[in-house]
């Protein structure tokens, strides 16, 4: 079908008080029999209200509350077109309706489109599942029982177990996500920032690898057995008498070469620098 074809489908006005709900089968047998488009055209248009009544299911309150790239539009567009597709593959001699089956369809496809259309980061398939299904359940419990559901009785509504629950909602915030650049209230709300002001540090890690590796050319300068003795002292945790016994020099040696050794390295750093 082509995007003409589609158009005219979804925005001529409709004709459902000119089809007897009853003759609806018939008039399935006589498109699948003849494959004209009028006929299936006139189906779709009279079960329209199939398509439109979930679409605020799974919208909610804003479009907002299902990612910034989905819309009350998109979703619209979804059902309609899973109505169609419903309405093309739909067997009169299958036992179901024709408002079953393709509010099983149209419940699938809008189901899918927002797994796979509104987060921003995805979660795996199985969660992104569980949180559409809980989400529809959390509005159906709520009209029941007059208050928000529990996450027990929402595992019990869904058939999974409350863990999964409680994970689908966690994942439920990876839907959407927030500017950087966002404005914010600090100090007690007497100061504006952003978002990205407010998350970022200084890593004393790059300091520290600057210090590292103006040591590693530093210690060139100095003679194999200073090297040795600055690694006994401050790499082996050694004393200046424990260095001297070892080394076979005097432990006022030793403090004489470690001096020496640090101010040599100091220089270098703070020359490079």
């Amino acid at each position: 079908m082509n995007s003409m074809t589609m158009t005219a489908t979804l925005t001529r006005p409709s004709t459902a008080a000119e089809i007897d709900r009853s003759n609806i089968d018939r008039l399935i047998d006589e498109y699948h029999r003849t494959g004209d488009n009028t006929i299936r055209n006139r189906i779709v248009e009279a079960n329209l209200y199939l398509a439109d009544r979930l679409v605020p299911r799974y919208l909610g309150t804003s479009s907002s509350s299902i990612g910034p790239a989905v819309t009350s539009d998109d979703l619209r567009q979804t059902a309609r077109v899973a109505l169609i597709g419903a309405v093309e593959r739909f067997d009169p001699q299958g036992g179901a309706s024709l408002s079953t089956f393709a509010s099983r369809t149209i419940d699938g496809e809008l189901k899918r489109y927002l797994r796979d259309r509104s987060w921003m980061v995805r979660p795996p398939r199985r969660l992104q599942e569980v949180y559409l299904n809980t989400r529809r359940a959390t509005e159906d419990l709520q009209h029941e029982l007059g208050r928000p559901p529990s996450v027990s009785e929402l595992a019990d509504r869904v058939g999974v177990s409350t863990a999964d629950v409680r994970q689908g909602m966690v994942a439920a915030e990876s839907r959407s996500n927030e500017s950087l650049d966002r404005e914010v209230h600090i100090d007690g709300g007497a100061g504006v920032s952003t978002v990205a002001a407010t998350i970022g540090s200084v890593d004393r890690s790059y300091a520290l690898f600057e210090d590292l590796a103006c040591l590693r050319s530093a210690l060139g300068y100095l003679s194999d057995s200073e090297v040795a003795i600055l690694r006994m002292r401050y790499v082996e945790q050694m004393s200046q008498s424990s260095i001297a016994h070892a080394t076979g020099v005097s432990q006022s040696y030793v403090s004489r070469v470690l001096k020496r050794s640090i101010q040599t390295l100091r220089t270098y750093c703070l020359s490079a620098a």
